[in-house]
């Protein structure tokens, strides 16, 4: 048994069961508020990481494509990571044709499309990362802060 004080027995399976409670509460309350495109967020979050294709194309691109520094090996990895990937199913009919068209291209001009390559995948999961540079991650931390989270 914890104890807080002398006077205080706590039981743990109740701290259990009031945990459970409250967080289920959150989740109740999260969802009720939640906005349409909140939803859309949560149900391609799901499908990436339902689908053991989608996590292992997930981290193929972030480490091979989206992390480079260097836009032309960065390219070039876009271009075999497109010829070479089967497409996981959370990659909609819109980001095949791009992903395919930057794939081809970006070999070709990689200081022009690779910024768009990489802004479109913080545009599809910007909301899950955040970025470890001690600068952007403080200024992350402070906004949120700024938000009351």
């Amino acid at each position: 048994m914890v104890m807080t004080s002398a006077e205080n027995p706590v039981d743990p399976a109740a701290l259990v069961d009031d945990s459970i409670a409250l967080v289920a509460g959150w989740l109740q309350t999260a969802t009720s508020i939640e906005t349409r495109s909140e939803r859309g967020e949560v149900e391609r979050l799901h499908a990436l990481i339902d689908e053991p294709a989608g996590v292992h194309f997930a981290m193929q691109y972030i480490d091979r494509v989206a992390r480079h520094a260097d836009n032309v090996l960065a390219a070039n990895e876009l271009a075999t990571l497109a010829r070479n990937a089967d497409l996981p199913g959370f990659v909609g009919p819109v980001d095949r044709a791009l992903l395919h068209i930057g794939a081809h291209i970006a070999p070709l001009a990689p200081r022009i499309v690779m910024p768009f390559a990489r802004r479109r995948l913080r545009q599809l999961v910007g909301h899950m990362l955040v970025d470890a540079d001690p600068t952007r991650l403080h200024r992350h931390m402070s906004g949120r802060r700024e938000q009351g989270v």
